[in-house]
């Protein structure tokens, strides 16, 4: 087995236990979820060869439309916060975009503790900020 179908595996676990989550998707991607709140956690490759790497990511407003303020919002107070920080994925189109919330953290030995406590905070933080982004920039809340 390898390290990331190791971690994989006990990442799943954790999940399971505390959000009843069943496995992950096609991706190798877990989700749960808090309200409007959708956060999808995956395993990656560190630094080249050596580690493992949680992603935690959490679209939060999709078809924003796309404009000077938004662009400096994000760039300037998205990226302002303790665990991560908020990235703009533009359309095709060039007129609208989705505002996503990432973050990413070492986890070679990872265990319950710290991706909870990862986790947790970004589920009730993502559920209150989308709201607002919305009232600020217009767009929908994601939704599945």
């Amino acid at each position: 087995m390898s390290a990331i179908e190791a971690m994989r595996n006990r990442v799943h676990v954790i999940l399971a236990k505390h959000f009843g989550v069943l496995g992950a998707d096609k991706h190798g991607e877990f989700r749960i979820q808090n309200e409007s709140a959708h956060v999808f956690v995956s395993i990656d490759h560190g630094f080249g060869s050596q580690g493992l790497v949680i992603k935690v990511n959490c679209p939060m407003v999709s078809r924003v439309p796309l404009s000077p303020e938004l662009f400096r919002w994000i760039s300037v107070e998205g990226r302002d916060f303790p665990l991560g920080g908020v990235y703009l994925v533009p359309h095709a189109n060039g007129t609208h975009g989705e505002i996503w919330f990432g973050h990413n953290f070492v986890a070679d030995d990872l265990d319950e503790k710290e991706l909870l406590g990862s986790l947790y905070p970004i589920l009730v933080f993502a559920n209150d900020l989308d709201d607002q982004l919305v009232h600020r920039f217009g767009g929908e809340l994601f939704t599945n």
